[in-house]
């Protein structure tokens, strides 16, 4: 019940944040991307790498497409630490509502995070990210630019 009540917490958080409402207050770590530009590269691919304190037992992430909704055209994020991975979908092109929170148990950092699409078209994008220990405080933070496509 613990946990689910965390998680009911870090979805409403996680949503505000995209939303802009608390951003300055709760200080989740985000990126905003464009993804291939062009509107020609339906395989393009974002990678970063997510670096999670000593402290750290898992990474938590969501994905939002910000762009206008274009039928069939929906963004994934990827999480994948060691042998471990997991996928989340936006499912809803363009909408205002991130994709559910996922998360993966890799202890401490690199994690790293991978963004895909279903069809040629730019896309402009936020993926909200932050680590956790066992015990789900939050713990350090931060992320490095990988590839962009």
């Amino acid at each position: 019940m613990k946990n689910l009540s965390f998680k009911k917490s870090l979805l409403t958080a996680f949503t505000l944040v995209i939303l802009g409402y608390v951003s300055v207050t709760l200080g989740y770590p985000n990126a905003t991307v464009l993804m291939d530009a062009t509107g020609t590269n339906a395989n393009a691919t974002d990678l970063g790498q997510v670096n999670c304190d000593a402290s750290s037992d898992r990474l938590y992430a969501m994905i939002q497409d910000q762009s206008a909704p274009v039928s069939g055209l929906l963004l994934s994020l990827h999480i994948f630490s060691g042998i471990r991975m997991t996928t989340s979908t936006d499912s809803i092109s363009g909408d205002a509502n991130p994709s559910p929170i996922i998360y993966l148990n890799g202890g401490q950092g690199p994690y790293y995070i991978s963004a895909t699409k279903t069809a040629a078209g730019a896309r402009l994008f936020t993926v909200t990210f932050q680590c956790a220990s066992s015990n789900n405080t939050l713990t350090g933070t931060s992320v490095i630019g990988i590839q962009g496509q």
